[in-house]
């Protein structure tokens, strides 16, 4: 064999190893192409028109929705959302030029369903023929979700009406304050950032360091705090705030908390003013002698001034919580004042002087007077009474041997023959017998308090006079006096 024939069989056997391995390239290429997770897209350039599609991998063809003879040779446009051909040829011109593009852009499905895409396009070198433009693309979907969350979020956090701080865990320093956060503490827009938290604590018995420390320890320890914290604004102006904190971890700080604060100035100096309010009212209580008590709807007391142990032997550790009014009522009158006073819970009416047989805890009656006042809700319904009760068993007592006495007394003069009767010093008759309607013809009511006629009007007129001084005789030298006189008969 010639050197020349030699030659000859070497550059053939180069030239099937160069075809074979072209071959091995192309199918390598082709298994790669094919086999991308990644939607790929080859592009030809078109002089008057978006570029066309010449080729895609099977992610592309099944996430368009197109079969392969679909969507080869559709323009590029036709799977853009919002077609815009001025931008298409502007990036065409910049990948033709060399320079490698990524880019954003909402492609359409088959069915008319869009989708984002993050576009990585450059210019495939292939050697000789017109130009190509691969295309890879990537289903940004979950990504623009998170995107959107995440503005929603950041607009949420930034028009919230309760200031909002997030604090980097591994520091304590402030990463993140929203506008209203700077607002309530006095401060510029960014000026906290960068600052440790303790920047807005007060000092107290503690100082602002160690306030910092214990809520952080807090959320070390449970991943949440909540309470009232006295803060600082910048002018050195104190003032309360209640703050909820939690830990969530941040995309680019890592471990974070985040506050919500706000301010409970007011709050606070109502609870003050409700304070004070309420020691006047219970120390005013203590020293009353009336039972100072309050009452629900259902008439189960729900409070009552220590003057209760004084008057019915019960605390008011006793009654408060576990006994209603008519519990304490006598059992002869409980159910029928029981009655009346749901009466006039119905009615929402204030009583006075309302007199009740009570029962004392050792089991003897006692007499009460009740007054009270209905307590109303914002829209006019019903809460409960509040009232006092004062003791006036001595005087129901005394009543009653008055009463007694009197009926006695009545008894023994209905039968003594003639008038008995007891008048004030200008002859209003307090009292009299019947007998006065035998010797004048008139009811003993008439007379009494005057209610229709006097016992001077129906006496003959120089009587009148006569008694008239006898009495004043008789009361001036404090002794008993005597006289005769006559009346006109009725009928």
């Amino acid at each position: 064999m010639s050197d020349e024939q030699d030659k000859s069989g070497q550059l053939s056997d180069l030239q099937e190893r160069t075809e074979e391995a072209l071959r091995t390239s192309e199918k390598r290429f082709k298994s790669l192409f094919e086999q991308a997770g990644d939607y790929i897209i080859v592009l030809e350039p078109q002089p008057d028109g978006p570029p066309v599609i010449v080729d895609a991998n099977q992610a592309a063809i099944e996430k368009h929705g197109f079969t392969r003879d679909e969507l080869i040779g559709k323009p590029i446009s036709d799977l853009h959302a919002e077609p815009n051909r001025k931008l298409i040829a502007k990036r065409v011109k910049k990948m033709l030029a060399g320079e490698h593009m990524v880019f954003e852009v909402t492609h359409i499905r088959k069915d008319g369903t869009a989708f984002p895409v993050e576009v990585s396009a450059k210019l495939l070198d292939v050697g000789e023929g017109p130009p190509l433009i691969m295309s890879i693309e990537r289903d940004i979907t979950e990504r623009a979700r998170a995107e959107t969350a995440q503005r929603l979020n950041a607009q949420i956090m930034a028009n919230m009406p309760g200031g909002v701080v997030l604090v980097r865990s591994s520091d304590g320093v402030i990463v993140y304050v929203n506008s209203k956060y700077e607002e309530t503490y006095g401060y510029g827009p960014g000026e906290l950032v960068g600052k440790h938290i303790s920047i807005v604590n007060a000092p107290t018995d503690k100082s602002p360091e160690q306030t910092a420390g214990e809520i952080i320890d807090a959320l070390d320890r449970n991943g949440a705090w909540k309470g009232e914290v006295l803060n600082i604004r910048k002018d050195g102006t104190e003032f309360w705030s209640y703050a909820s904190v939690s830990m969530f971890d941040h995309p680019e700080h890592g471990a974070v908390s985040v506050g919500i604060n706000t301010d409970i100035t007011e709050r606070k100096q109502a609870e003050e003013a409700l304070r004070a309010s309420q020691e006047r009212f219970e120390q005013v209580a203590e020293h009353a002698q009336e039972w100072i008590w309050e009452i629900d709807a259902d008439g189960l007391y729900t409070y009552a001034s220590p003057v209760v142990e004084k008057i019915l032997g019960y605390s008011p550790e006793e009654i408060v919580g576990k006994k209603h009014f008519y519990d304490l009522f006598h059992p002869e009158q409980r159910q029928e004042i029981k009655t009346a006073a749901f009466e006039a819970f119905a009615r929402k009416e204030s009583f006075r002087g309302f007199p009740n047989l009570n029962v004392h805890k050792n089991g003897q009656p006692i007499w009460l007077s009740t007054s009270g006042v209905p307590l109303l809700d914002g829209g006019g319904g019903l809460v409960g009474y509040r009232g006092a009760d004062t003791d006036i068993t001595e005087r129901k007592n005394a009543e009653i041997i008055l009463r007694k006495s009197e009926e006695k007394h009545r008894t023994i003069a209905e039968t003594i023959p003639g008038i008995i009767y007891r008048c004030a010093a200008d002859w209003t008759f307090l009292f009299t017998t019947n007998a006065i309607e035998e010797l004048t013809g008139f009811p003993a009511s008439d007379f009494i308090n005057n209610k229709v006629r006097s016992y001077e009007s129906i006496m003959n007129e120089d009587d009148t006079k006569i008694i008239e001084k006898s009495v004043n005789d008789a009361i001036t030298k404090k002794q008993p006096f005597y006289s005769t006189h006559s009346h006109p008969i009725a009928g």
